[in-house]
C-alpha cells in the first residue's frame, strides 16, 4: 500500500470512531469529593439492642466544602449491627447555598475492631436533585472512620461521579402504577394505627419535576394481640420514583411483660400522584426475648397513608407464629 492509500485508510477508520457511539469518559462528568466529620443526633435516632443484635436509624448532619464551596451533608442511616458490624443503609442529601441539591443513595457495611473503632466502605448512587442537579445521575463510593463504638463521630469520605443524561420526552416516561393508599384487611392478623412526629420522620422530594421522594421515618402505635396490649413500632427507608420503589425497615414488637420481638420488614412502597401512600412488605423474625425467645414466625405487613408517608399510617399486620 503507497503512503498516501495509508494515509487515506488511517483518516478514514479515524472518522469513524469519532461519529460513531463512545462510552462517557470521566471527563464528560462531575467528579466530586468531600470529607465530613458526622455524629448521630441522639433526638433523632432510634436504636434497639437486643442482645448484640443493634437495629434501628439515625440521622447525621454536620456542614463541609467541596472543591471550596459550602455545602450542607445529612445522613439517613439505617444498621443491623452484630457486635458492632454488619450492613447499613441509608441516604446522603448534600445541599448547597446557591439552593442546589444532590440527593445519593448509600449501601455498605461496618467492620469492627476488638477495640471498638470501626472501618465503613459503601457505594453511592444517585438518586436525583434539585437544581443543576435535577436530572443527575451517577455513582461512588464512600469509607468512613469510627474512632469509637456505635453513637460515636464518623469521618466520612465521598467520591463520585455525576453525569448529565439527556432529558426524556413526556411520551417515554413511564405511566405510573395508582395502587389504593388503605389496606384491605384479609380477615387474618390484626389492625393498627401507626403515628409519626415531625421529628421521626425525614422524607426529600427530587428530580425535575419533585417526583423521586425517599427518606426515613419511626412509626409508633399499640393494639391487641392474641388477647395482649402490645406496643408496635415500625422503621424503614422508602424511596418512591415513578410510582414505586423499594423499602426496608424493621418491625418492632413488645409486650407488658418485656418479651420483645424484631422482624425484619422488606418489599415495596408505591406512591400516588395525588398523595397517598402505601408499603407492602414481607416480615421475617430475625429476634425474640421472653415468651418470644425462640419464636419463628413470618408474614406480611400492608400499611397506607393519604399523605406522601407522613402522619398515621393505617396497618393491617398478618404474623404466623411457628
Amino acid at each position: 500500500m503507497s503512503g498516501l492509500s495509508l494515509l487515506i485508510a488511517l483518516l478514514a477508520t479515524t472518522w469513524v470512531l469519532l461519529s460513531g457511539p463512545r462510552l462517557l469518559a470521566a471527563q464528560d462528568g462531575e467528579n466530586l469529593a468531600l470529607s465530613v466529620t458526622m455524629t448521630t443526633l441522639p433526638e433523632q435516632s432510634f436504636v434497639r439492642d437486643m442482645d448484640g443484635l443493634e437495629v434501628g436509624f439515625g440521622r447525621m448532619e454536620a456542614g463541609a466544602s467541596a472543591y471550596g464551596k459550602a455545602v450542607r451533608v445529612e445522613l439517613l442511616r439505617h444498621i443491623e449491627y452484630r457486635r458492632g458490624s454488619g450492613p447499613l443503609a441509608g441516604f446522603f442529601t448534600l445541599s448547597w447555598e446557591r439552593g442546589d441539591v444532590l440527593a445519593l443513595r448509600y449501601r455498605g457495611e461496618t467492620f469492627q475492631s476488638p477495640d471498638g473503632t470501626a472501618t465503613i466502605d459503601g457505594t453511592l448512587e444517585v438518586v436525583g436533585g434539585v437544581g443543576k442537579y435535577a436530572r443527575a445521575t451517577g455513582h461512588g463510593v464512600v469509607h468512613g472512620f469510627r474512632s469509637g463504638r456505635v453513637g460515636n463521630a464518623v469521618v466520612y469520605t465521598l467520591h463520585f461521579e455525576v453525569e448529565q443524561p439527556e432529558p426524556r420526552s413526556p411520551a417515554s416516561l413511564p405511566i405510573a402504577p395508582t395502587p389504593a393508599a388503605k389496606p384491605v384487611p384479609n380477615g387474618r392478623g390484626w389492625e393498627v394505627a401507626l403515628d409519626s412526629k415531625p421529628g421521626q420522620r425525614f422524607f426529600h422530594d427530587v428530580g425535575a419535576l419533585r417526583d423521586v421522594r425517599y427518606g426515613s421515618g419511626l412509626w409508633l402505635g399499640s393494639t391487641r394481640w392474641k388477647g395482649n396490649a402490645v406496643a408496635v413500632e415500625l422503621v424503614g427507608l422508602l424511596e418512591c420514583r415513578d410510582g414505586n420503589g423499594p423499602f426496608s425497615g424493621f418491625l418492632f414488637l413488645e409486650s407488658p411483660d418485656g418479651s420483645a420481638m424484631l422482624c425484619r420488614c422488606s418489599g415495596t412502597t408505591f406512591c400516588q400522584p395525588k398523595g397517598g401512600t402505601s408499603i407492602h412488605c414481607n416480615l421475617e423474625v430475625i429476634h425474640g426475648s421472653g415468651r418470644w425467645a425462640s419464636s419463628r414466625a413470618s408474614g406480611t405487613l400492608v400499611a397506607g397513608s393519604p399523605g406522601d408517608g407522613d402522619g398515621i399510617l393505617s396497618a393491617h399486620v398478618d404474623l404466623t407464629l411457628d
